[in-house]
């Protein structure tokens, strides 16, 4: 029995440039622009015989497929034409160039990649390394997620005393010293407390004008009393000023007996940091006596490479560690950063606030 033979074939060939296809001599032409001319060609030979309608269903089953593999191909040579030469740096992907040349940044020669254009875009946000080079340059990758960014800055610092909180306390008349009650270094010292007991002439001659003004008022007339009242809160200010305190001066106005020698009481709270005066010291007025700290507020003075010091502010947290305590860490704020650069070390002094209320 004689089958029918159902001949297909593809043909893709380039055109010359305004070349017009006849879509009637080639019906599935397509991409005339572009110079490539696709068709098929198909032929059947069909014998003088009955012939089976399953042969010839096959026959275009055939024929189908054939027409897609050819529509296949032309899609790789549209794709191939429209792939562009590209050269790149190795070392900054993101130097990207249409020609060979250096990398304007580290001036090695661009390496020649072939790629597309969508490609070209993705390269600028992307890193891209081979397996083997991911092993070398010890690579581990995590999946992408939100979370808070934040820098750890360590530094050396040490521990100084608040300036505002460190004070002194001078004599404020000339005298002896007959008994020192502070007499030593880290006595802390609370405000009223007893320092030293003190002759000195200028307290002596203060307490008899507050008496002599106090028993004038007592016997002279009462037209004059506004009068008598200004010399007395006159010679009373003046003990304030030196030194005396409020209960010091009720008692010399109820006892109406002058003391020879004054107990110099603590103007404020604080620790003995340095004590400059001995039992027996004759004190001129203005001599400095103790110098005085409240250690409540500590001053933590770190040093930061200058390349770290753009990475802080003032109002930052920081954290204190100290050798003494281990297993404990002292909070603070950094207060002020020192506008120095220490030519030396190539670094900048940085001030933080420690709070040491508990001691």
């Amino acid at each position: 029995m004689i089958t029918p033979d159902l001949m297909v074939s593809g043909m893709i060939m380039r055109m010359p440039k305004g070349m017009i296809l006849s879509t009637k001599t080639f019906p599935m032409v397509t991409d005339a622009r572009e110079e490539i001319m696709f068709g098929v060609m198909t032929s059947i030979n069909l014998p003088f015989v009955p012939w089976a309608k399953k042969k010839i269903t096959h026959k275009i089953e055939e024929l189908e497929n054939n027409i897609r593999s050819i529509e296949y191909e032309r899609m790789n040579m549209i794709r191939q034409k429209e792939t562009k030469e590209i050269y790149y740096c190795p070392m900054h992907l993101n130097v990207i160039s249409d020609k060979p040349g250096v990398c304007p940044i580290c001036h090695m020669d661009l390496v020649k990649k072939t790629n597309s254009q969508e490609m070209n875009e993705d390269l600028m946000n992307q890193i891209i390394l081979s397996n083997s080079k991911v092993v070398l340059a010890n690579v581990k990758t995590m999946k992408v997620e939100y979370s808070s960014l934040e820098k750890e800055i360590k530094a050396f610092a040490y521990l100084d005393f608040a300036e505002p909180n460190r004070r002194k306390i001078t004599s404020r008349f000339n005298g002896r010293i007959e008994k020192l009650y502070a007499d030593k270094t880290g006595d802390y010292i609370k405000k009223g407390q007893p320092l030293f007991e003190i002759y000195s002439p200028d307290l002596t001659q203060a307490q008899n004008e507050f008496l002599i003004a106090l028993n004038n008022l007592s016997v002279t007339n009462q037209s004059n009393s506004s009068s008598n009242n200004f010399l007395i809160n006159s010679a009373k200010n003046k003990l304030l000023l030196l030194g005396l305190t409020p209960d010091q001066i009720n008692e010399l106005e109820n006892t109406k007996s002058v003391k020879y020698t004054i107990s110099f009481r603590s103007p404020f709270n604080g620790t003995v940091i340095e004590k400059m005066v001995q039992e027996g010291d004759y004190v001129r007025e203005g001599d400095v006596l103790y110098e005085v700290a409240d250690f409540s507020i500590l001053w933590a003075i770190g040093e930061f490479y200058e390349n770290d010091v753009w990475d802080l502010k003032v109002g930052d947290k920081t954290k204190l560690k100290v050798d003494s305590k281990p297993n404990e860490i002292f909070n603070g704020v950094i207060q002020y950063i020192y506008p120095i650069v220490d030519k030396t070390k190539r670094t900048i002094k940085v001030r933080a606030v420690i709070n040491n209320s508990s001691g």
